[in-house]
């Protein structure tokens, strides 16, 4: 890329400032900045870049696995759709974990996977469920304790975000392709198994006890808070608080010693931080947190799927995943492409992801996959003049081709101009 780039700067006779050479002035943009570089004199330069207001879009793990395959050209348009708009800087496709460990149960092709969610996602890359969960939940507890210390939602992409998506992206991007060790995948599916299992049992008990959604709903949020606290309290036996050994590394353990540590901060006196966690998990603020009121809203109308009686619902092993993947990443997400099933669900007005969160989803039912490609094309259409400029800022052959297509216009607009006017 680098040799390209100088080979640019030969044919455009820019000159180093320093010793003036004319064929060894190149330049190499990384997301924060624009290097230039002499590889004569060695000397080199760096110009800031801008950032950009792109649509944050995740793809559900169907949607990868069809784009590798490849089987209906319908994947191979959307793929070419995806890399062009991510190219313009017009869209970012952060992968998740959850990619990684599906990707991981398909072992033919885990690496053809693996491969491209990586290359449609960059360097933008989803944390954890765990995290985002903590990271809402520790906002949430230090509202509680002091009420208009904290906003909801307030932090954008880094609440969910390792790195700001709205960078530059350039047209070299290395990503490595990690294989896993069979114990590893061994491990995943396992886990997968044992979900699996629980929620048949989950579903079994349901469909023999009747309950309205909010009731469901009340459940869920109370069944959170007392596994929670329960794991912690076995966990730590009799063994008193202590911020810097947590009794046991699970995530449930980790989160609620995470919050305790902050009810710490904020009440130094407070004698047992851990009761305090009990209460607040419990209450009903606990209910505005993002991750939280999706999650549990989904499941209740799982549960109601469940007993339906024009033909129940029974579990798949993926629900954990979709469910996991919807409330921990819409809230940040422009759009998904989903599950038929879940975009249904995630839609209903008990619901209400789309509304109560911003985010639009889609599936393959009802025309789906046009409307979503409809959708793209409206973001490629909502590039300005000012966004234009913004990419050659930070691609010198992006501004000459630019300037280039600009004043054919212009030409082109005069012509037309002149013919109206001998006319």
């Amino acid at each position: 890329m680098s040799q390209s780039h100088a080979s640019h700067d030969r044919e455009s006779k820019t000159a180093c400032p320093r010793c003036g050479r004319t064929d060894t002035w190149g330049y190499f943009p990384t997301r924060y900045c624009l290097i230039h570089r002499c590889v004569a004199c060695r000397y080199y330069m760096d110009n800031p870049l801008p950032t950009f207001q792109k649509a944050i879009v995740y793809l559900d793990q169907f949607v990868i696995s069809n784009m590798v395959k490849a089987k209906d050209p319908y994947w191979a348009v959307l793929a070419e759709r995806l890399d062009k708009l991510m190219g313009n800087q017009l869209l970012a496709c952060p992968y998740s974990p959850i990619h990684r460990r599906e990707s991981m149960l398909f072992f033919d092709l885990s690496d053809a996977l693996q491969e491209m969610y990586k290359r449609l996602g960059g360097s933008d890359r989803f944390r954890k469920p765990e995290e985002i969960q903590e990271a809402q939940l520790v906002r949430g507890i230090r509202q509680y304790l002091a009420p208009g210390s904290e906003q909801q939602g307030s932090d954008g992409w880094k609440g969910a975000l390792d790195e700001n998506p709205h960078l530059y992206t350039g047209d070299m991007v290395v990503n490595v392709i990690m294989t896993h060790h069979p114990f590893i995948t061994e491990s995943v599916r396992q886990e997968k198994e044992r979900l699996f299992n629980g929620l048949q049992g989950v579903c079994d008990y349901r469909r023999q006890h009747p309950a309205t959604f909010q009731e469901d709903l009340d459940s869920e949020f109370v069944g959170f808070a007392d596994v929670s606290m329960e794991l912690y309290r076995k966990a730590a036996g009799s063994a008193a608080y202590d911020r810097r050994r947590p009794p046991f590394l699970s995530a449930p353990v980790l989160l609620v010693h995470r919050l305790a540590a902050e009810v710490q901060e904020i009440r130094p006196q407070e004698p047992d931080p851990i009761t305090v966690v009990d209460t607040f998990l419990h209450s009903s603020d606990v209910r505005t947190t993002p991750c939280l009121d999706i999650s549990c809203r989904l499941w209740a109308t799982i549960a109601q799927k469940e007993r339906s009686p024009k033909g129940p619902r029974s579990p798949k092993a993926s629900d954990s995943y979709d469910v996991d993947m919807i409330s921990h990443y819409a809230p940040f997400c422009d759009a998904m492409f989903v599950d038929n099933e879940f975009r249904g669900m995630a839609t209903e007005g008990q619901v209400g992801v789309t509304q109560r969160y911003g985010v639009k989803l889609f599936s393959e039912k009802k025309d789906g996959r046009d409307e979503f490609l409809e959708y793209l094309d409206t973001i490629s259409a909502s590039a300005t003049d000012n966004h234009w400029d913004k990419v050659a800022a930070c691609d010198p052959r992006f501004g000459a081709l630019l300037a280039k297509a600009r004043e054919l216009k212009k030409q082109v607009q005069g012509g037309m101009k002149g013919q109206e006017n001998g006319q």
